[in-house]
């Protein structure tokens, strides 16, 4: 015979006691089933005076008293430990009583009772804690030896109380044992229920942590947005329409918002001048000096007019460095002025322009062969280089190329470069046609060698050509 109210206190979840309550009626009734079968083949065999008649009745009780119990789990939708506790006091006793009942019945096959009661054990072993387990135990001992001699001494049933005394003794050192097993199987669940909540727990702040990450994300998104859409307001997004000059451009940020930036100053129908810049670094904060620097120069563009060119970027230069210090940040750059058949060049620390004759269709990188010619970049602490103008005369046809340094350091899929000389040599080798179509022949060029590589930069280039 088996119990029925064995309980883990491990843990506070109702659903999963509820669960581990099932299981174990489950077994008990399991436990009874075998029990009987055992049973009923002892008297089938005549091993035993019992009838069949006799075993029904402890059974029949056991059976109900589990089916009962079954019942109070199901109905009891979130039980406690509390309600496990006062399940087993309920049916301790009936275990008692119906176990001392069918052991008496047995008469000289009574020592069968502690082999059942032993698999009773082992049965709920999982499940009962040590303090159930000993009870069990120890219960089941004291009544098969109070059977025993009850039967023997007062009821004339056949056998040895010594023998039966033997017997129930021999198995104590078993069911002790069984009970320090049952704590090391509960004091190990416990520790895995204990596990098991922090791992929740941790997997909840994850799920917390990543809804918040997720919520940043998208926050940072709208922003990366916001901030792009500023600065396309920004930028001109069509080249100046002028009677001097047709001017191009191709101008594609490697993220949402980009470290390079340009503009056209122009007064009326007149060019004025154009200026190209790429700050270090990418994203968001060399955007954000972008914004900066762009409007910052257009106004010095604007003041410094009648000075030198040299004077205005070194004023530039000041101003950018206030605006920025500590940043670590700086921007290098072209800014071209034109009058009446010449151009003003100053470069700071930028990749040189490149300039097509229009009659010798000869291309020259502008002040290249001059290395003292480029000043420090705009905002850079620590350097002191001055800035250098350069005077080039400009006939009509002539073309000046500008570009930040993706264009020549951008790679193919073998790692190579594009480098100035094919620049120079797409240029040279690019058909008569607008400003517009020399533009196309170049980045067709360009696009053709890096196919299969990364451009992992800002990409700008400005072309302009003199109409007259």
């Amino acid at each position: 015979m088996l119990f029925t109210a064995a309980t883990i206190r491990t843990t506070t979840d109702p659903r999963l006691l509820r669960e581990i309550y099932l299981k174990t009626v489950s077994l008990v009734l399991l436990g009874y089933t075998i029990t009987q079968v055992y049973t009923a083949i002892a008297i089938g065999l005549r091993l035993t005076d019992m009838t069949y008649r006799d075993m029904i009745i402890p059974a029949g009780g056991a059976i109900i008293g589990t089916i009962v119990s079954a019942i109070a789990i199901y109905m009891k939708r979130t039980p406690s430990y509390t309600f496990g506790t006062m399940m087993y006091l309920l049916q301790y006793p009936l275990f008692l009583s119906m176990y001392t009942m069918w052991v008496f019945r047995l008469q000289e096959l009574r020592s069968f009772g502690l082999f059942c009661a032993l698999i009773a054990i082992v049965f709920i072993m999982y499940f009962a804690n040590s303090w159930q387990s000993l009870s069990i135990s120890l219960g089941t001992i004291v009544a098969q030896i109070a059977v025993s001699y009850y039967a023997i001494y007062h009821a004339g049933q056949g056998g040895s109380f010594l023998q039966e005394l033997f017997y129930s003794l021999s198995l104590l050192p078993s069911f002790l044992f069984l009970a320090l097993v049952s704590r090391y199987i509960q004091k190990n669940i416990e520790e895995l229920q204990m596990a098991k909540k922090n791992s929740e727990i941790m997997n909840m702040k994850l799920r917390i942590a990543n809804k918040e990450l997720h919520r940043s994300q998208e926050l940072s998104k709208v922003d990366m947005e916001l901030a792009s859409s500023i600065q396309r307001n920004l930028m001109p997004d069509e080249p100046p329409r002028t009677s001097g000059w047709d001017v191009a451009f191709s101008y594609k940020p490697r993220y949402n918002v980009s470290g390079d930036f340009y503009d056209f100053y122009y007064e009326n129908d007149e060019l004025k001048g154009i200026a190209l810049f790429d700050v270090s670094g990418h994203g968001v904060s060399a955007g954000l000096i972008t914004m900066i620097a762009k409007p910052m120069l257009f106004r010095i563009f604007k003041k410094w007019a009648k000075e030198p060119l040299s004077r205005m970027i070194e004023s530039a230069d000041s101003e950018l460095s206030r605006e920025i210090q500590g940043t670590q940040s700086f921007a290098t750059g072209i800014v071209l002025r034109f009058s009446d058949g010449t151009v003003e060049y100053v470069n700071a620390g930028h990749p040189d322009i490149l300039m097509k004759s229009a009659v010798s269709r000869e291309v020259l990188a502008i002040g290249s062969d001059d290395p003292d010619f480029r000043g420090k970049p705009l905002g850079m602490e620590g350097l002191s280089t001055p800035f250098t103008t350069i005077t080039i005369p400009i006939r009509k046809g002539d073309l000046l190329l500008l570009f930040t340094d993706c264009l020549v350091e951008s790679s193919d899929s073998q790692k190579t470069p594009y480098g100035m000389a094919r620049l120079m040599g797409s240029l040279r080798d690019a058909p008569e046609g607008s400003a517009q179509e020399v533009l196309t022949h170049i980045i067709n060029g360009f696009s053709s060698h890096t196919a299969g590589g990364t451009i992992n930069d800002d990409f700008t280039v400005i072309l302009a050509r003199r109409i007259h």
